[in-house]
């Protein structure tokens, strides 16, 4: 899961990552959530193996987000 990492990061600011039980949008994705010491809560289709991976970010309610986590229904 080295997409979660962006260029900027030294492999210690990804606090936490999920991955969602449902593939989405009719694909054979699913969805990986991270949370990041910059604040930030990122989606990404799983899996991402490419660095720095495309993704939606969303900025979290406090400095360090220190865990996501997926719903058991998504």
């Amino acid at each position: 899961m080295q997409g979660v990492f962006e260029a900027y990061m030294d492999g210690t600011d990804v606090n936490a990552v999920d991955r969602s039980n449902d593939e989405h949008c009719n694909s054979r994705m699913k969805l990986l959530a991270s949370g990041d010491d910059n604040g930030k809560v990122r989606l990404l289709e799983y899996p991402c193996v490419i660095a720095n991976s495309q993704s939606v970010k969303g900025r979290g309610h406090s400095s360090h987000v220190t865990n996501v986590k997926f719903t058991r229904n998504d």
